[in-house]
């Protein structure tokens, strides 16, 4: 992940502001609560589209008016749930409620009576076979009311006359409500039309697409407390313990959160407490039962000798709470602590409501998680599938806690012990080079293969600047034109930069400590590639861990005649005329597709280098037309366009063959008329 540069505190801190805060709200409207912060947003959009895209894999769209962060989620059982305004969490009605709204209001007229909505709301609900409570009874009323209130929070109703709360207030209450259909479309984030049902839905969204394992880490981190080792697949554990420090001060960078790192686990915390929804410690009745309680847990239930087993102590995790001790605690808590500290009465008065309360706080900081016998089975039987021969896991039960062991032919051990003896191994194995084949090795990959990657990356960069010298020459008729950039990702870390400032220059004109640190940055990258993917082979690590490409990235500008030094970012909002932004991304095009044919060269030196143009030139002004053929001509690209209205008859093209296509409606068939152009004139060709 790249940090933002250190070299501009002001545009940093700005995108770091506009970045927390749509992290924290991921719907931000210009005349919302957050309407001072909106503007931000908008002047470093195209900054945060990329860069929620790169790190997080999230899309953001910015609109005049409004930007909306679309989270994907991390499955089932992980999302952050909606509230009333009186903390009680969404009913499953009243999600369904909100749901059935959005789906009318995408529709829906600019204003509407509040009675009309409720109507349609139950007619769409009809015609989903979805059964709400009814909506006539108080509970129903309720429910409603909770979800349209939350809608008039996002924005997308506007309370114009009366307020959505006379449905449960008054039998015939009646209000004159404003629909912003825009904010209703883009409340939903998952991929609905690709979906079966709702688990399909939350499976799609949260799938992290080509970022795999390091998109999902990142996302745990940064939407959940904390993210436990032994909750993540063995690719995600290896990827994030190769690259905690790294995130951690790119995290510090970009978001201003720190990251606290322990031996079960890695959590994001932020200084100013604006990016969680949750706080512990924290104020009021369930937050400070639910601290005391953790303490008392602790003391009450916390191993002897803590520790990493290396030093003779007990790795814990989590531990089995046997049953009644929440009970018990909470009881002496409310006795010693209730009536003193002015917790809330209706607690005090229902043991079974504050235990209930306590225990889903804890669930979703993530201090407690059930654990069937079923899951640890699973976890077992996943165990005992995966060891190297020469091992066997056993699950054990002792005063009611399972205790799962490694068994070989010298007895029992801990899980923890024996992976430490395996790492230990592996290290000494990776350390059994001898001599010459370190030398051998570093030679290779500084020498041979370092020269070939050093040629690759200059012969890319002369490529590009061949390419910007080319399309220099085209200009549409308002002296717009295109320069390529080509440079390293945002998201590059350390290594990737150093490795391509020492592949600059050849092995011949390095210094010995330039070729020891270009050594070290390699075997780091092969090594981290390995620990991705242990089961692919050599080859697989290597082209992982040393494929140049993907170390870089495109990006494309418009320069202008009239304002030299000038040159913006071209993108769908850059403002254009159509026929502007069709020129523009003909030279992108013609660029690309000459730079493939020349990485051809070598290995097919015989290839043709043809693109085929359907329609082409639509919509672009005719003085344009030859321009772009020359421009054709000039990256030596063959050619074929087919048209309505062009002959090509450019004086900027010094020759072309021309077919002209007749067709009679009565005749079946097509015939042909063939003309050469040589620059000046078009000749008939003789049949």
């Amino acid at each position: 992940m790249t940090l933002p540069s250190a070299h501009d505190v002001p545009l940093a801190t700005e995108r770091r502001t506009a970045a927390r805060l749509l992290l924290a709200h991921p719907l931000v409207t210009s005349d919302g609560p957050h309407a001072d912060l909106f503007p931000l947003v908008r002047r470093h959009a195209d900054w945060l589209v990329g860069r929620f895209q790169q790190v997080l894999g999230y899309r953001l769209l910015v609109d005049s008016s409004y930007a909306r962060l679309f989270k994907a989620g991390l499955g089932a059982r992980s999302g952050h749930r909606l509230v009333r305004s009186t903390g009680t969490p969404f009913t499953p009605h009243t999600y369904a409620c909100l749901a059935l709204a959005l789906s009318v209001l995408v529709t829906a007229p600019e204003q509407l009576l509040l009675s009309q909505l409720v109507a349609d709301i139950r007619a769409a609900a009809a015609d989903a076979d979805v059964e709400l409570e009814e909506t006539g009874r108080a509970g129903g009323k309720r429910t409603l009311v909770a979800a349209l209130r939350q809608l008039v929070q996002w924005g997308v109703l506007i309370e114009t006359h009366g307020h959505v709360g006379v449905i449960a207030q008054e039998a015939d209450g009646e209000a004159l409500i404003t629909v912003d259909r825009e904010l209703a479309r883009v409340v939903v984030a998952g991929p609905l039309a690709q979906s079966r049902d709702g688990a399909d839905l939350v499976r799609r969204a949260a799938d992290p697409g080509f970022g795999g394992p390091r998109t999902y880490v990142r996302r745990m981190l940064v939407e959940t407390p904390v993210v436990h080792l032994d909750e993540l697949t063995d690719t995600e554990r290896d990827w994030l313990r190769t690259r905690q420090r790294r995130e951690a001060h790119a995290f510090l960078e970009l978001l201003s959160l720190e990251t606290e790192i322990r031996a079960e686990g890695v959590a994001l915390v932020d200084p100013e407490g604006e990016l969680t929804d949750l706080h512990l410690p924290g104020t009021g009745t369930v937050a400070q039962a639910a601290l005391l309680l953790v303490e008392r847990l602790v003391e009450r239930l916390g191993p002897a000798e803590p520790g990493h087993p290396a030093t003779g102590g007990v790795l814990v995790v989590g531990v089995a709470v046997p049953d009644g001790a929440v009970d018990e605690l909470l009881a002496e808590l409310v006795a010693g602590y209730g009536q003193r500290s002015g917790w809330q009465r209706g607690y005090l008065e229902d043991p079974d409501a504050l235990r209930e309360a306590v225990l889903d706080l804890l669930s979703r900081m993530r201090h407690r998680e059930e654990v069937s016998d079923s899951l640890l089975l699973k976890r077992h039987t996943a165990l005992r599938d995966q060891l190297a021969g020469g091992y066997d896991a056993q699950l054990d039960e002792h005063d009611g806690v399972k205790v799962c062991r490694l068994l070989d032919d010298h007895g029992s051990h801990d899980v923890a012990v024996v992976g430490e003896r395996i790492a230990a191994e592996a290290a000494a194995a990776r350390g059994r080079l001898t001599e010459r084949e370190s030398d051998v090795f570093q030679r290779f990959l500084t020498g041979e293969l370092g020269d070939h990657l050093s040629a690759q990356v200059i012969t890319a960069t002369h490529l590009v600047a061949a390419l910007n010298d080319t399309l220099k020459t085209v200009r549409t008729s308002h002296g717009l034109g295109v320069e390529l950039v080509w440079k390293l990702n945002e998201d590059a870390d350390a290594d990737v930069r150093v490795a391509v400032e020492l592949l600059r220059s050849p092995s011949s004109l390095r210094t010995r400590e330039q070729t020891e640190q270009l050594r070290d940055v390699t075997q780091r990258r092969i090594e981290d590639a390995r620990r991705a993917a242990p089961s692919a082979g050599y080859t697989a690590h290597l082209r992982t861990a040393l494929d140049y490409r993907s170390w870089f990235t495109f990006h494309t500008f418009v320069v202008e005649d009239a304002a030299p030094g000038r040159r913006r970012k071209l993108t769908g909002r850059t403002g254009l005329s159509q026929g502007e932004q069709r020129v523009l991304s003909y030279l992108v095009l013609f660029a690309a597709a000459s730079a493939h044919f020349t990485s051809l060269a070598d290995s097919a030196p015989h290839a043709p280098r043809l693109i085929l143009l359907d329609d082409a030139f639509a919509k672009v002004d005719e003085p344009t037309h030859g321009r772009l053929g020359r421009i054709l001509v000039d990256l030596d690209l063959d050619f074929v366009l087919t048209s309505e209205r062009l002959m090509g008859n450019w004086a900027e093209v010094p020759s072309l063959h021309i077919y002209e296509c007749l067709r009679d409606p009565h005749v079946r068939g097509v015939a042909t008329l063939h003309y050469t152009w040589n620059g000046r004139h078009r000749r008939l060709a003789s049949a």
